[in-house]
């Protein structure tokens, strides 16, 4: 089971290329196999996390058609009809009475035991597909993660690199990514010069 990150960072690093139903594309072929590797990993992981999440969503979509979790949560219980109108020591004076404070009780209770059977509800109609959805990802991101942090050899390795990171996380660059960019770009800045 690839339960841990030294597992899954062994699995990205003994990946055989073989396992990736097509080539690496050619715009991330640099001059240097490792990271061309590591770009044909990652697509690879990326191409298995896409699938395994089409699969997740469609089984998700054909349970929710088919009813889903079909029991109604349960119903909050009321203070009184006319708490509106009731004055700041009333309201005190109810919420602190037994009967109040039992209902309340009563109804977390009912609340977290429905919770749990909508739960054990969707893990058996979509558990196995969600299982393998989160182990893709896990695969994917440090597949990612290794591409990322090596150096781009070339500048349409860092193009491909930094088309990578957009797809992955559009817009919200963590600074970790930016200085991955940062520093490729002086690098090969400096090589050009």
């Amino acid at each position: 089971m690839l339960a841990t990150r030294r597992n899954l960072m062994a699995a990205v690093a003994v990946l055989p290329l073989s396992a990736c139903p097509t080539p690496a594309p050619a715009s991330i072929a640099g001059s240097d196999p490792e990271w061309d590797r590591l770009c044909a990993v990652y697509e690879c992981a990326r191409r298995d996390m896409q699938d395994r999440m089409a699969a997740f969503n469609e089984r998700e979509r054909g349970w929710a058609a088919a009813g889903g979790f079909a029991e109604p949560m349960p119903v909050e219980p009321f203070l009184a009809d006319n708490a509106a109108s009731m004055t700041s020591a009333e309201l005190v004076a109810a919420v602190r009475s037994p009967g109040w404070v039992a209902r309340c009780e009563s109804y977390n209770a009912d609340v977290a035991a429905w919770n749990a059977r909508k739960r054990d509800a969707e893990r058996v109609a979509i558990g196995e597909a969600e299982d393998a959805m989160t182990k893709a990802e896990g695969v994917a991101t440090l597949a990612f993660v290794a591409m990322r942090d090596h150096r781009a050899p070339t500048l349409a390795a860092l193009a491909t690199k930094t088309e990578y990171m957009a797809e992955r996380y559009g817009d919200d660059y963590e600074a970790s990514e930016a200085h991955a960019l940062i520093a490729d770009i002086r690098r090969l800045a400096g090589k050009e010069a």
